[in-house]
This record gives structure tokens, C-alpha cells and sequence, in this order.
């Protein structure tokens, strides 16, 4: 065998003696144990609000900037504007579902998107409310409300750490979320 393959090898060996270790953001190694399916379950549902949230406030920016004023445009937020109040409805009840996850900060992050997703609730509601009324009103009209409906989108963060920062705390958060499909494109 040369020297680089018996290099390799016993890199090999001493990984799968001594066990694969994760580098968290303060740059000590730490074991990672191999999460458990509640908690790949659980990132994974967060990825996916997380991400159904983060297109709905990019949804409503580009409308609130557009100067379009054609068929198109109209039929986008008109959409926009009758799917909000469900999907904050359905965004705020799903946080507040996910299950509790024995891991620091994750739970805070739940409800913390719960809370603000229920904060806007209310006044997302009212500018959405009657769709015919909406339907009626004149594109610039529509426009200007899709924007205060973006404005409010923009506005739920949870109070504490995001997940990506709870992840550089705890490198089970980190390998369930490697391992949770809807966390990647």
C-alpha cells in the first residue's frame, strides 16, 4: 500500500472508532446524537412555514413595488389578497401546534412565530375580509392594500434566536435538520 492510501485508510478507521463528531459556532467539537423522527418531523415543519411565510412576504413586496398595470397584475393580487387571512390563520395555528422539542430555544421559536403570526392576524383579516368589496376596488386600490398586507407579513419574526442560530447551538438541531426534506431546495 503507498503512504496516501494508508493515510486514508487509517483516517477512516479512526472516524469509525472514535464516531463522527459536529463543529458548533463556538468551535468546540461536541458528538451529535442521530436525531430522533419527532424532532426531523418537527424542522421539517418549521422549514416548511418558515419558507410558506418567506414567499408570502416576497409575494407581497414585489406586488407593493410593481407599477404593472395590466390583467396580470390584477389576477396576482387579487389572489394575494384572498388566500392572506388563511394563510396567517393556518401559519399561526400550525406553529402553535408543532410539538414541544426538548432542545433550548425551540419551543420559544414556535410560539414566538405563533404570537407575532397572531399579533397581524387581526388587521390582516380586515383588509382582506370582503372579497367582493376587494375584487371591485380599482388596481392602485388593491395595490395599496396588498402592501399594508405585506407590511404586516414583514413584520412576524419570532422574539428570540432564529433556527438558524439555534442550529449553531445544538448539533442534534443541526443533524435533524440536514436530514429534513423540506429544510433543502
Amino acid at each position: 500500500m503507498r503512504d496516501g492510501s494508508k493515510a486514508a485508510v487509517l483516517a477512516v478507521a479512526v472516524l469509525a472508532i472514535g464516531g463522527c463528531t459536529v463543529r458548533t459556532a463556538d468551535s468546540t467539537d461536541s458528538t451529535a446524537k442521530a436525531p430522533t423522527r419527532e424532532l426531523v418531523a418537527w424542522v421539517d415543519d418549521v422549514c416548511n412555514l418558515t419558507k410558506w411565510l418567506a414567499d408570502t412576504q416576497e409575494t407581497g413586496k414585489r406586488l407593493a413595488s410593481t407599477t404593472a398595470a395590466d390583467e396580470s397584475t390584477e389576477s396576482e393580487v387579487n389572489s394575494y389578497l384572498n388566500t392572506a387571512s388563511t394563510y396567517v390563520d393556518t401559519m399561526a395555528d400550525e406553529f402553535a401546534a408543532l410539538p414541544p422539542v426538548d432542545i433550548a430555544g425551540t419551543d420559544e421559536l414556535a410560539d414566538g412565530f405563533a404570537t407575532a403570526l397572531n399579533n397581524v392576524r387581526s388587521e390582516v383579516t380586515n383588509q382582506t375580509a370582503d372579497p367582493e368589496s376587494v375584487h371591485s376596488m380599482p388596481l392602485q386600490d388593491k395595490l395599496n392594500r396588498a402592501a399594508r398586507v405585506a407590511d404586516l407579513f414583514n413584520s412576524v419574526r419570532p422574539a428570540g434566536p432564529d433556527l438558524p442560530e439555534l442550529m449553531r447551538r445544538s448539533p442534534d438541531l443541526a443533524a435533524a435538520h440536514e436530514l429534513a426534506p423540506r429544510c433543502h431546495p
